[in-house]
């Protein structure tokens, strides 16, 4: 198989390398995080001329590392790797060490150490056992599975730039990001049986290898209840006690095995939006799943059926979520029942709601300019639409119909 070449993340490790000689490639698993370190490999080989070594932490030999002086050692015998010298070391699913943190640490502290280190590491370990410890010494680069631009990449190989594209041409390539959704795994299968066994081997390896070490195994069982009941209850309102009677576990569990979900960056939570207390009332929170295609995989739905219109909402908040200038996601709902589907809050401080369409209408929604009212002024607003793209003024504020498939533009620059 044709490995893909990620040029963003790619212009970001060279980037990190120039800075400093140590950098990690995290997030969650399955997005093509050994790929990548295969691809940097041969791309900062032919830039530097670097002589480099990779090694998969997951054998035997290296997870029965118990110093550094031990892990030093064995390079210089098995790989002819003396880290004192110029180089390339490339150590991959790292978290399979016995204590990884403590390597990378004494790798940052060496003080005549020469060799550029880069390693992935599952996020979920990262969060737990590594990021306290290493922020200020790894640049850190969080990989994500295929955005529908590199999704086109992988079908095309060419493309020009996604937002000059026609909705006609895109329509049958955007049926199948919303249905099989966007593991680089999945989207490399040719056939839908194919594709099945690839979320098969996913699945097993997020759940049984991660799960398993979270909770007591003989949780296990509770757990896949409830990740039935959850994707048959997406994009809506979760409410614990009622998922617990419904699942037949506790409301404690409940809690936990959400927490754990987030973690492994399977959900996305999406909070109220709480500003003005007197009008909004406390809800629950709203969950989407990070890849739309678990959902297809969990509810054995592979088509775009009546909820079409909730997989594109899924699509943009994951898609939002991903954005570097986006800090938070939020949904609001009053009392009278006025709702916006997301509220984004950007890191220099603007609000921007948005509303999520499939159909090409330009009318401004009414939640919109009760919104605007409330919380003037706000610099923007966006409104989806399955094709159609303009700028029309609201009072003040500039309100953007944006293509859903192509949400990540408005947030590309600071809003």
């Amino acid at each position: 198989m044709e490995k893909i070449f990620r040029k963003s993340y790619m212009s970001q490790i060279v980037t990190s390398f120039e800075q400093d000689s140590l950098v990690v490639l995290t997030w969650p698993r399955q997005v093509g995080k050994t790929t990548l370190l295969l691809d940097s490999e041969k791309i900062l080989k032919e830039k530097y001329r670097y002589k480099s070594v990779y090694i998969d932490m997951q054998q035997r030999v290296w997870t029965e590392w118990t110093s550094h002086k031990q892990f030093v050692d064995r390079l210089l015998v098995e790989h002819d790797r003396d880290i004192t010298e110029p180089g390339l070391l490339l150590l991959d699913e790292i978290q399979h060490l016995p204590f990884p943190e403590s390597l990378l640490k004494s790798l940052y502290d060496m003080p005549d150490r020469r060799c550029h280190v880069m390693v992935t590491w599952s996020r979920f370990w990262w969060q737990q056992l590594a990021w306290s410890t290493l922020v200020w010494r790894w640049q850190e680069i969080r990989v994500w599975s295929f955005s529908f631009e590199e999704f086109l990449v992988a079908k095309w190989k060419n493309i020009s730039r996604l937002a000059s594209m026609s909705y006609s041409l895109l329509a049958p390539y955007i049926q199948e990001y919303l249905i099989y959704g966007w593991y680089p795994a999945v989207v490399m299968a040719q056939s839908t049986t194919d594709k099945i066994a690839v979320f098969d081997q996913i699945v097993k390896r997020l759940l049984e290898r991660d799960f398993l070490t979270y909770v007591w195994w003989w949780s296990f069982v509770n757990f896949t209840h409830m990740m039935w009941y959850a994707t048959r209850s997406i994009w809506s309102i979760w409410k614990h006690q009622r998922m617990a009677q419904s699942a037949n576990i506790t409301t404690h569990e409940v809690k936990k095995y959400l927490a754990f979900l987030t973690d492994m960056f399977l959900l996305v939570p999406v909070a109220p939006f709480f500003s003005d207390k007197t009008k909004e009332y406390n809800a629950h929170m709203e969950y989407f799943m990070h890849d739309v295609g678990l959902i297809s995989y969990f509810t054995d739905q592979w088509s775009l059926d009546e909820h079409k219109w909730k997989r594109i909402e899924n699509f943009v908040v994951t898609h939002l979520a991903r954005e570097e200038h986006v800090r938070d996601i939020l949904y609001r709902r009053t009392k009278n029942q006025t709702e916006i589907d997301c509220i984004v809050k950007t890191y220099d401080g603007n609000i921007v709601p948005v509303e999520v369409k499939s159909w090409n209408k330009t009318l401004i929604p009414r939640a919109f300019r009760s919104f605007n009212a409330q919380y003037w002024p706000l610099l923007s607003g966006i409104v989806t639409s399955e094709s159609v793209k303009m700028k029309q003024k609201m009072d003040w504020t500039d309100l953007f119909i944006q293509p859903y498939w192509n949400i990540g533009e408005k947030f590309k620059m600071k809003n």
